[in-house]
């Protein structure tokens, strides 16, 4: 099979399909194990994988599928359009599709932390988070491949928030060799990503800071957009919430449902104003 991802073994009108060894082998295992009726061989190319990979965070259109795997449109739809016909991706509603095939998430998160890991990372030390296609590093190392570009806190100070730290927050793509620009909006995302997975209330304190005196000129719609593309809908739509309450002097941010909500842990207001008062500008 192409990309070296198994082998096919034929005795007379028998085929048997074998997994090779990589790190993602056991996962590619169970994906074969689980869908003897699927013809892999001709699934599991490099650019199938690749369009694939902008549904693992979760339901996406195709259009959004496309920016997050790096992927032309045009590609994409072709792609979708072959996946829906073949039971791969199913239709979900609101022009968004979502992963059908049992299994196929699972191979397809090991794969991209596979080339991430092996192919983009290349040994720079650090804590790496993964989500889809998408790599952030945390690192003490300065010298970094040339395709790595600061995000994060490692770049809040451009946005009025000055802090220190003996690491940089650094962003990648699987499938780039080359930096791209990064915005306000995706600067934040990022933070949030982390804070979520790690629940740090300091980091996301610091990331509504940076919304609180950017206000003006935060694209909310495209805040919302890159945090789904992220897996970080609920921390995203929080987060404009929490700025919102607080600019109109409202209380500290209600409960969802009564209950506490799983990601970040958000400050309450008295913490969050004083805070701000940190980094009001001194007369």
């Amino acid at each position: 099979m192409t990309k070296g991802f198994v082998t096919t073994n034929r005795n007379g009108i028998s085929k048997q399909i074998t997994a090779t060894f990589f790190p993602a082998a056991l996962k590619l295992k169970e994906l074969i194990e689980a869908n003897p009726h699927v013809e892999f061989e001709s699934l599991l190319d490099g650019a199938t994988l690749q369009a694939l990979s902008g549904f693992i965070p979760g339901p996406a259109s195709v259009h959004s599928a496309s920016i997050s795997s790096f992927t032309p449109e045009v590609t994409e739809r072709r792609v979708v359009s072959m996946l829906v016909e073949r039971a791969v991706l199913q239709k979900t509603g609101h022009g968004k599709y979502e992963i059908r095939l049992p299994r196929l998430k699972e191979f397809v998160e090991a794969w991209l932390l596979q080339e991430i890991e092996l192919n983009r990372r290349r040994e720079v030390p650090g804590s790496l988070i993964v989500s889809g296609p998408h790599g952030l590093l945390r690192s003490t190392k300065q010298d970094v491949p040339t395709y790595m570009v600061r995000t994060g806190l490692s770049v809040f100070h451009e946005y009025g928030v000055s802090l220190n730290f003996d690491f940089e927050d650094y962003y990648f793509n699987a499938f780039l060799n080359t930096q791209i620009n990064l915005g306000m909006e995706e600067h934040l995302i990022h933070s949030l990503l982390r804070s979520t997975l790690l629940s740090s209330g300091r980091e996301v304190s610091y990331a509504l800071l940076v919304m609180f005196k950017n206000w003006a000129k935060l694209d909310a719609e495209k805040f919302l957009e890159y945090g789904q593309m992220l897996g970080v809908s609920s921390a995203s739509e929080r987060s404009l919430e929490f700025i919102k309450v607080f600019n109109e002097g409202g209380p500290t941010m209600p409960l969802a449902y009564g209950r506490l909500v799983e990601g970040p842990v958000f400050p309450s207001r008295e913490e969050f104003l004083e805070l701000v008062k940190q980094y009001e500008p001194r007369a």
